[in-house]
C-alpha cells in the first residue's frame, strides 16, 4: 500500500505519526510500524491530518453518511482522544455552519491543525460548489464544549450581494400521464415497433394516441411547462451573474492550504484574489495571515505564488512556491519583525551567511537554457 502523511503538523513528540491511505486512516510509529486507525463507528473514508505533541488528541475528517451525494455535505470535521487503556475513543464531531453564503450546505468541511494544548484546531470549510473556501477554527471552551468562528467570512462576498434563492426547475411533463390505459398501451407498442425496425420508421408522436380532449391538456401542459421553464432559465442565468459577481469579489482561499501555529494563535492560508483568479492556472497566490487573538489579518503577496508551510508563535512564516507551477522551488520566510517575504538563503544571508553559502554552494545550480522554439514547435 501507498501511504501519505497527514496534511497538518502530523508529527508527536511520542513519535507517533498521522496518516492515511486512499480512504483508510494510519498511524505510524518505530516499533509496529503503520497501523490502521480504526474508529469506534462504521465510516466509510477517514483521514488523519493533526495530532498533539503528547499524543493525546488527532484531529482529522470523515465521509459522512451522504459521501458522493452532491449538494450534501460530504466531509466532516471530528477529533479522537487517547483514552487511559490506550485506545482512541469514539469519533468526536465539531460544529460549523449548516449553511454557507448561498444558503446551501457546504460541501467539505476539514480539520487540519491542532494546537500544542488540543483546544484550538484548523481547517477549511468549502461552499456547495467547492468553489469559495474559508479558514474556519474550532476552540475548545472550558466545559468540554466546542465554538468554531469562520475566520475567512470577511473575504467571501465582501460587498454583502444578496443572492436569490437558487430556483427550482418545474416538472417536465410526461405524454404518458395523459393516456388512457388503452391508449398508453397502444403507444408503448409503437415505440417497441419503432425500436424493432432499427429506429428507421417515423417516430411515433404520442398526440396521435390521444383522445381529442386529452390531447388538448396535454398541450396546454406543454404551454404552461414552457413558461416555467423560460422563467427557471432566466432565474438561474440571473443567479449564476450574481453568484459569478460575488466569487470574483472574493478571496479563493485554497482548500487545505494552511498552517496553525503551535500556541493556537495564528493560522496562515494560501488564497488567490478572485479579481486575478485565472481557471487557466495562471494566477499568483498570496498568503492571508490571521492573527487568531486579534480576529485582524494581513495579505502578503511576492513576484511568485505563495504556499504557507510552517507557523511559529513568534509570527514567523515559512512559505513555498507551489510545486505544480513551473520553474524550481524556493523556500521563503517573513520574520515578525519584518512586513513581507524574502528567499531563505537571503534570509540566511544575514542572519547566517556561512549557512546561505552551503544553501548556495549545494542547493542552487547552473544550467544552459535554449530559447526559441524547434521546428516541430517545441521548446
Amino acid at each position: 500500500a501507498s501511504y501519505g502523511f497527514g496534511l497538518g503538523n502530523c508529527i508527536s513528540k511520542t513519535g507517533l505519526i498521522t496518516g492515511s491511505s486512499y480512504d483508510k486512516a494510519y498511524t505510524w510509529n518505530e516499533k509496529d510500524g503503520w497501523v490502521q486507525f480504526k474508529p469506534t463507528e462504521n465510516i466509510e473514508r477517514v483521514c488523519l491530518n493533526g495530532i498533539t505533541p503528547d499524543a493525546k488528541r488527532i484531529v482529522g475528517y470523515v465521509s459522512s453518511a451522504d459521501f458522493g451525494n452532491y449538494g450534501e455535505t460530504m466531509i466532516l470535521p471530528a477529533y479522537w482522544d487517547l483514552q487511559d487503556d490506550g485506545s482512541w475513543s469514539q469519533t468526536n464531531p465539531l460544529p460549523f455552519p449548516a449553511k454557507d453564503y448561498t444558503d446551501r450546505d457546504p460541501q467539505y468541511v476539514t480539520a487540519i491543525f491542532v494546537s500544542d494544548d488540543g483546544k484550538t484546531i484548523g481547517g477549511m470549510y468549502l461552499d456547495y460548489q467547492g468553489v469559495i473556501g474559508s479558514p474556519i477554527v474550532y476552540r475548545e471552551n472550558e466545559d468540554g464544549s466546542w465554538e468554531y468562528d469562520l475566520i475567512g467570512s470577511g473575504y467571501v462576498n465582501p460587498e454583502g450581494l444578496k443572492l436569490p434563492e437558487y430556483p427550482v426547475a418545474p416538472e417536465p411533463v410526461e405524454a404518458t400521464d395523459y393516456m388512457t390505459e388503452d391508449e398508453r398501451a397502444e403507444y408503448e407498442k409503437a415505440l417497441e415497433e419503432w425500436a424493432a425496425s432499427g429506429y428507421l420508421d417515423p417516430y411515433p408522436e404520442a398526440e396521435d394516441y390521444m383522445s381529442d380532449e386529452n390531447k388538448l391538456a396535454y398541450l396546454l401542459a406543454c404551454d404552461k411547462y414552457n413558461e416555467e421553464a423560460q422563467k427557471f432559465n432566466n432565474d438561474l442565468e440571473n443567479y449564476y451573474i450574481i453568484l459569478n459577481k460575488i466569487q470574483s469579489e472574493s478571496m479563493l482561499f485554497i482548500y487545505n492550504g494552511i498552517t496553525m501555529s503551535p500556541d493556537g494563535t495564528k493560522l496562515a492560508v494560501a488564497a488567490y484574489d478572485g479579481q486575478d483568479f485565472d481557471f487557466m492556472g495562471s494566477s499568483k497566490s498570496l498568503i492571508v495571515n490571521f492573527d487568531l487573538k486579534t480576529g485582524k489579518s494581513d495579505i502578503y503577496e511576492y513576484k511568485e505564488s505563495l504556499s504557507p508551510t510552517v507557523s511559529l508563535d513568534n509570527g514567523c512564516i515559512l512559505a513555498t512556491n507551489p510545486a505544480e507551477e513551473m520553474g524550481c522551488q524556493q523556500a521563503f520566510i517573513k520574520t515578525a519583525d519584518k512586513d513581507g517575504f524574502i528567499t531563505l538563503v537571503d534570509y540566511f544571508k544575514e542572519e547566517s551567511p556561512a549557512a546561505a553559502e552551503w544553501m548556495i554552494d549545494n542547493l542552487t545550480h547552473e544550467y544552459d537554457t535554449l530559447e526559441g522554439f524547434d521546428e516541430e514547435g517545441f521548446p
